[in-house]
C-alpha cells in the first residue's frame, strides 16, 4: 500500500493502516457527501517519519518515563515533547495560541508566513506588511486563494499554493525574500494600498441606507 492515499481512492481494507478518522473520511466521500480534498498519511509513514528524524527513540524515552498514576508526569512529557530541539531554541519561538501581544509580534515582523484567510489578509494589508501565503485546501469557493491572489496582483504578497509546497522550496522563497529588504519594504507598501481603515463604518453606512430604502 502507498504511504499517502487520497480519500477518493480509499477502499474499506485500507481501513486498519489509515486509522478510524480518515476511514471516516474515505468513506463518506465514496457515498457522495461534500469532503474537502485530501490525504490520509500511513502509520507506516509516520513511524517511517519518526525513524528518519531521529525522533523514534526520543519519544520512546519520554513516554517511558511518564507514571500513569501521577498526572504531572504526563503534562511534563507533553511539555517536553512539544518543545523544540536544542538547536533551533534560539530561532524559533513555538506558541500554542497568541492572543493580546499579537500587536507585538506584528511590529517585530519583517515577512509574515501563513494561510490567506479573510482576517491575517486584511490584518497584513492594514499594517503594510509583506507575506508569503500558503491558501489552506478546500476552504468554500477556494476564498483563501482568491484572498492571496488578490493582494499577489498588487505585488504585495507572493502565493505558494500547498500542492507546491516542499521544503526546499519555500526556504529558497523566504530567503530570497528576506535578502532583499528595499523590495521587502515595496511588497509592504503595495498590500497596504489595498487596506480600507474605514471599512466598518462604509459597511454601517450600507445597512441603514439598506434598511432606509426597505421601510414603508
Amino acid at each position: 500500500m502507498a504511504q499517502i492515499l487520497w480519500f477518493e481512492n480509499y477502499r474499506h481494507e485500507d481501513a486498519p493502516v489509515l486509522g478510524g478518522k480518515n476511514a471516516s473520511l474515505g468513506t463518506m466521500l465514496g457515498a457522495g457527501m461534500p469532503v474537502p480534498p485530501g490525504f490520509a498519511v500511513s502509520a507506516d509513514c509516520y513511524r517511517k517519519a519518526l525513524a528518519d528524524g531521529g525522533l523514534a527513540g526520543q519519544i520512546d524515552a519520554r513516554v517511558a518515563a511518564v507514571d500513569p498514576r501521577d498526572p504531572g508526569s504526563v503534562a511534563v512529557a507533553g511539555e517536553r515533547a512539544r518543545a523544540l530541539p536544542e538547536g533551533l531554541r534560539r530561532r524559533y519561538a513555538l506558541q500554542a495560541y497568541v492572543g493580546a501581544e499579537l500587536r507585538d509580534v506584528y511590529a517585530a515582523t519583517a515577512l509574515v508566513i501563513g494561510r490567506s484567510g479573510a482576517g491575517t489578509v486584511n490584518e497584513c494589508c492594514q499594517l503594510g506588511l509583506p507575506a508569503l501565503y500558503v491558501p489552506l485546501p478546500g476552504t468554500s469557493g477556494d476564498e483563501q486563494t482568491a484572498n492571496a491572489r488578490l493582494v499577489e496582483a498588487t505585488g504585495g504578497a507572493v502565493v505558494f499554493p500547498q500542492v507546491s509546497l516542499t521544503p526546499g522550496g519555500l526556504v529558497e522563497a523566504v530567503g530570497r525574500l528576506l535578502g532583499d529588504p528595499a523590495a521587502l519594504a515595496k511588497m509592504g507598501e503595495r498590500a497596504r494600498s489595498l487596506a480600507v481603515p474605514d471599512a466598518a463604518d462604509r459597511i454601517v453606512r450600507l445597512l441603514f441606507e439598506v434598511v432606509g430604502a426597505n421601510r414603508p
